[in-house]
């Protein structure tokens, strides 16, 4: 009996080896911090008369050394309260909600700030706005119309077999269009919006447009149809752009899945050399052989969206052909 006496003990003395282990560190650790807070308190004394004259202040800090178990209880109460916020309500302080958006994806490129869009496939009240342009007839385009309702509107973007066919935005941010509609309400399904580094009317060598994938198939959710064997075979692979001077048409030369990744977003280059390296790069991560031979005066257009729970991105480049 007095064996197992001795066994069951065996637990309680080590527990209590560390309790005191832990309040003689806590105790060093009070004392510590306490002859530090008198020593800075006595070094301002000497520069501050203010400070001479209260005692009370010298006196906390002798009583707080001479009872460090204060210090040990006030450490355990903090714990508890954490640990009880975290049971009770995890989701506002450590993890996103259910169907939470991911936040916008910020990379640098040459101190300028870019930003790739999530997928958002969920519905909502303005819904209705995604499908409202993309019956629109290209040949009859007026943009003007288009920027009296929003003055952002800098393009109008169709994309051959598929359901891309809507105004194109852009402002000082690649983050507004990402919740907000062309009508400027306030809503997940986002825009089609272009880089804010993009030129208009006239472009730059790499022209880039963004969009939410959307399960319904609007804004970009049908580049994921550009990547089949169907759309490469029926389409003409012909992108329009259109601005307030020119109408450009551009030949696809590349459609891919890639993890996210700032290499496709350059617009700037050093040279043509590198220009083309950056051209013959993209061309080559191609599912398709498109056969087009790519030159350093070609101007390109990109289209981004996301994949795979925004793990991935999906692109589609263009090369231009005439304007």
């Amino acid at each position: 009996m007095k064996g197992i006496k001795k066994i069951l003990l065996i637990p309680v003395r080590i527990l209590s080896f560390f309790v005191s282990a832990i309040s003689w560190v806590a105790t060093k650790i009070n004392e510590w911090l306490m002859d530090l807070c008198l020593f800075v308190l006595h070094q301002y004394q000497k520069v501050i008369p203010w400070l001479r004259k209260q005692e009370k202040i010298e006196r906390f800090f002798l009583h707080q050394k001479e009872k460090p178990e204060r210090l040990l209880l006030v450490t355990l109460y903090a714990l508890i309260v954490i640990s009880i916020v975290n049971l009770v309500s995890p989701q506002p302080f450590f993890q996103a909600s259910e169907g939470h958006v991911q936040d916008p994806i910020i990379i640098e490129e040459d101190d300028e700030e870019v930003v790739e869009t999530p997928s958002n496939n969920g519905e909502d009240e303005h819904s209705h706005e995604e499908s409202e342009y993309q019956g629109t007839d290209v040949t009859q385009i007026d943009l003007s119309s288009y920027i009296a309702q929003n003055s952002d509107t800098v393009a109008w973007l169709q994309v051959d077999s598929t359901n891309i066919n809507y105004p194109v935005v852009q402002t000082i941010n690649n983050t507004y269009y990402l919740n907000h509609t062309f009508s400027r309400n306030v809503s997940q399904i986002g825009w089609i919006f272009a880089d804010y580094r993009a030129s208009f009317p006239d472009l730059g060598r790499n022209t880039i447009i963004y969009g939410h994938n959307r399960l319904n198939g609007a804004m970009f959710g049908s580049i994921p149809k550009m990547r089949t064997q169907a759309w490469f075979q029926q389409s003409n692979h012909r992108i329009r752009l259109i601005t307030t001077t020119k109408t450009y048409i551009f030949e696809v030369f590349s459609v891919y899945e890639i993890p996210e990744e700032v290499y496709y977003l350059q617009t700037k280059f050093t040279d043509d050399d590198a220009y083309l390296t950056f051209l013959n790069t993209l061309k080559r991560r191609s599912e398709f052989n498109f056969n087009v031979n790519l030159q350093a005066t070609d101007k390109i257009i990109t289209l981004s969206t996301c994949a795979d729970g925004n793990v991935n991105r999906q692109v589609v480049h263009a090369r231009l052909l005439a304007s």
